[in-house]
């Protein structure tokens, strides 16, 4: 459902803007100094919303992967299957750590965070498919 909902709203993070420190003078008439400051990551409602939404998303999808993995370490047919899933829920781990310390602190890192964590959701996806498909040939 949150890849739906993501389709209508784009990142929109925007990092290290030069421009004019947002301050007015006493009277709130002109900005007060001129110089060029950069300025803290922002984001527009857009990107708060596929912010929120994301990593909503990859939570749950993280929720489910940990339970199934430890599913798949009791079911003896699917033992090895486990090994690699373990790895790719690591990694997805790692990319959604990366991704809540990228949102705060290293927002130009933002999209490569993402891009770790889908990559172990989708390997985990990938190994445990393969590891299913090989029970229905050996039979």
């Amino acid at each position: 459902m949150s890849s739906g909902v993501l389709a209508f709203f784009s990142t929109d993070i925007f990092t290290d803007i030069p421009g004019p420190i947002p301050s007015a003078d006493a009277a709130g008439t002109e900005p007060a100094g001129a110089s060029v400051a950069v300025q803290a990551a922002t984001a527009t409602p857009g990107g708060i919303v596929h912010l929120v939404v994301a990593g909503t998303g990859f939570v749950g999808a993280l929720a489910g992967i940990a339970v199934l993995t430890q599913w798949l370490r009791r079911y003896p047919p699917l033992r090895r299957t486990s090994r690699a899933a373990t790895v790719c829920a690591g990694v997805g781990a790692v990319g959604l750590v990366s991704l809540g310390l990228s949102i705060r602190f290293f927002p130009a890192v933002l999209g490569l965070a993402e891009r770790v964590a889908l990559a172990g959701i989708l390997g985990w996806a990938f190994s445990v498919s393969a590891g299913i498909r090989s029970l229905s040939r050996t039979r």
